[in-house]
C-alpha cells in the first residue's frame, strides 16, 4: 500500500489545478500548449503584419484639435491675414570654407535659393545676410530660412523632397549643405546606426538573462524588426513580452 500510494502522489501533484488566479491558470495552460501558442502568435504576427502593410505608412501629424482652440483660431489669422508667415520652416544651413560674406560664396548660395524659392508650396525664402543675424561669428556657417504656404502634413512629401534634393545638389568641397526643420523631418527615414545597434545587443543580452532561452530571446526580437523598421519602437515588444512572462511563469510553478 505504501508502495502505491508513494506511486501516485507525483500524480497527484501534477493533476493539482495552478494557483495564481486567471494569470497564473493561463499561463499554466500556455505553458502545457506551448506549441500551439507558439504557432496561434506567429499566426497573429502574419495577420498583423499583413493588415499594417494593407493600411499603408503614411504618416499623419494633424495636432490641430478643431477650430475651437486660441492656438488653431492664431493659426487660421496667419493663414488669412499673412500666409506668407503661416506655413511652416525648413533652414538650409550652409558651412563654406571662405567667408560667407565674400563675393563667391554669395553667388553660390544665391544660386541654391534662387531655384527653390520657385518651387511649388514655397512660399518665401530668407537668405543669410548680416542683417537678419543668419551668420555665424566667425562667418563660416550661414542658414536659409524657407517658409511653406502650409503646415504639418498639409505640406506634400515630395514638395519637402524636392526643396531637399535642390539644395543636396550644390553641396561641394568647401561648400557643405544641411537642412532642417520639421518639413524635412516628416519625408525623412531614419537609418540604422551605432546607437540602435548597441540596444539590440543589450536587449539581446537582456533578454537571455531574463528568460534563459535563446527561442524566448529571439521572439521579441523577431517581433520588433518584423512590425516595425524602427527597433526602437516598444509596442512589438509588450506583445510577445507577455506570453513569454507567462510561460516562465508557469515553468517555475510547475518546476
Amino acid at each position: 500500500m505504501s508502495t502505491t500510494s508513494a506511486a501516485r502522489a507525483p500524480a497527484r501533484r501534477r493533476s493539482v489545478p495552478p494557483t495564481g488566479g486567471p494569470l497564473g491558470r493561463l499561463g499554466s495552460w500556455s505553458y502545457r500548449h506551448r506549441r500551439l501558442v507558439a504557432v496561434a502568435w506567429l499566426l497573429v504576427l502574419a495577420a498583423a503584419s499583413l493588415a499594417g502593410r494593407l493600411a499603408g505608412s503614411q504618416f499623419k501629424n494633424d495636432l490641430s484639435g478643431g477650430t475651437s482652440t486660441q492656438s488653431q483660431q492664431a493659426a487660421a489669422f496667419l493663414r488669412q491675414r499673412f500666409p506668407g508667415q503661416a506655413g511652416d520652416v525648413t533652414q538650409v544651413v550652409f558651412a563654406t570654407r571662405a567667408p560667407v560674406t565674400s563675393a563667391a560664396v554669395r553667388q553660390r548660395i544665391a544660386a541654391v535659393l534662387t531655384p527653390i524659392a520657385r518651387l511649388p508650396h514655397v512660399a518665401a525664402v530668407h537668405g543669410p545676410t548680416a542683417a537678419t543675424g543668419l551668420i555665424s561669428p566667425d562667418g563660416h556657417i550661414a542658414y536659409a530660412l524657407v517658409r511653406f504656404d502650409a503646415s504639418g502634413d498639409a505640406i506634400p512629401g515630395p514638395a519637402v523632397q524636392r526643396v531637399i534634393t535642390t539644395a543636396q545638389l550644390a553641396a561641394r568641397p568647401g561648400f557643405a549643405v544641411q537642412l532642417g526643420g520639421a518639413p524635412v523631418q516628416s519625408v525623412e527615414k531614419p537609418q540604422f546606426g551605432k546607437s540602435e545597434a548597441l540596444g539590440i545587443l543589450a536587449a539581446v543580452v537582456i533578454l537571455l538573462l531574463a528568460f534563459g532561452s535563446v527561442i524566448a530571446m529571439a521572439l521579441p526580437i523577431v517581433t520588433a524588426f518584423d512590425a516595425s523598421p524602427s527597433p526602437l519602437r516598444q509596442t512589438p515588444w509588450r506583445l510577445a513580452y507577455w506570453p513569454l512572462k507567462m510561460h516562465a511563469r508557469a515553468g517555475a510553478q510547475t518546476g
